[in-house]
């Protein structure tokens, strides 16, 4: 049988994801020169000001500024919209980059074959997952090249978490904080409302409803028989046609004016030869 979920456990889980997409969807921003230096720098400073400050006070094995934070910054700052920057990336792709590194180490692989499977091994689960993340990888090659890195606490596990897990994070707030201000100080453009249409006028109206049948039949002859003559210039050729076909058009109307007149002059004829007749017979 399988066991269904209590509600409230689907109800807190949704509510974490939709939690997670909406703060996702909040860190890209365009990026602009001043953006990317003073992301880059707040991010990067952050980091290598903590480190200074454990290693002074507490601890000179502190490790929070690395490498491969060059290249996050880089993507996060560069180009906030890359798929491959996406917090599940990041967050997802240090944590299965690291874990097989950790593995790797503690499996006592020799050092040379560790350098390039620990990276390889890395980015094969990253595309398994579907969650590529190319300073993950960075990240990992420091673990496996790095002393210091590898003496962490709990045999080089805290390494996961700090300077990963830590440094990630804090990355992805000063995004946050980066694209809220972009959009605070970004001038919004409103977009321009179309001009409304213009209506023909009535008489345009009216005399393409008593001749644009006419017309477009005759454009269309004269630019049939420009396409069927191949000449240079068909601009010409179309105007010229277009005489031709006015000339044709009105001597068709001229002898339509002139059988009408004629019919009318022979009906006025036969008026006054019926009226003779009549006379005739009456006599």
């Amino acid at each position: 049988m399988c066991r269904v979920r209590p509600q409230p456990v689907q109800d807190c889980k949704q509510g974490v994801v939709a939690a997670f997409d909406a703060f996702s969807n909040k860190l890209p921003h365009p990026p602009n020169p001043v953006s990317a230096f003073f992301g880059s720098f707040a991010a990067l400073g952050g980091l290598a000001f903590t480190e200074h400050i454990l290693r002074l006070n507490f601890t000179e094995q502190a490790l929070l500024f690395i490498g491969s934070f060059g290249a996050l910054a880089t993507l996060l700052f560069g180009a906030p919209a890359a798929p491959l920057g996406r917090p599940k990336n990041v967050l997802a792709g240090h944590f299965i980059c690291i874990m097989c590194a950790l593995v790797i180490y503690w499996c006592r692989v020799p050092i040379l074959l560790a350098k390039v499977l620990i990276p390889a091994l890395g980015i094969s689960g990253m595309v398994y997952f579907k969650v590529q993340h190319p300073p993950a990888a960075a990240c990992v090659i420091i673990f496996a090249t790095t002393p210091l890195a590898k003496d962490q606490p709990g045999y080089g596990a805290f390494y996961l978490i700090a300077p990963a897990l830590v440094g990630c994070l804090y990355f992805l707030l000063v995004q946050f904080c980066t694209g809220y201000v972009v959009r605070y100080f970004t001038v919004k453009v409103e977009p321009k409302s179309a001009a409304p249409k213009k209506q023909p006028s009535p008489k345009l109206v009216s005399f393409l409803e008593a001749h644009g049948q006419m017309l477009s039949n005759a454009m269309a002859r004269a630019v049939s028989h420009a396409a069927e003559s191949d000449t240079d210039d068909p601009l010409s050729h179309v105007i010229m046609r277009l005489r031709m076909e006015h000339a044709r058009l009105y001597l068709e109307k001229s002898s339509v004016l002139r059988e009408s007149s004629s019919a009318s002059s022979s009906m006025v004829n036969l008026v006054p030869s019926a009226r003779s007749s009549t006379k005739v017979q009456l006599l």
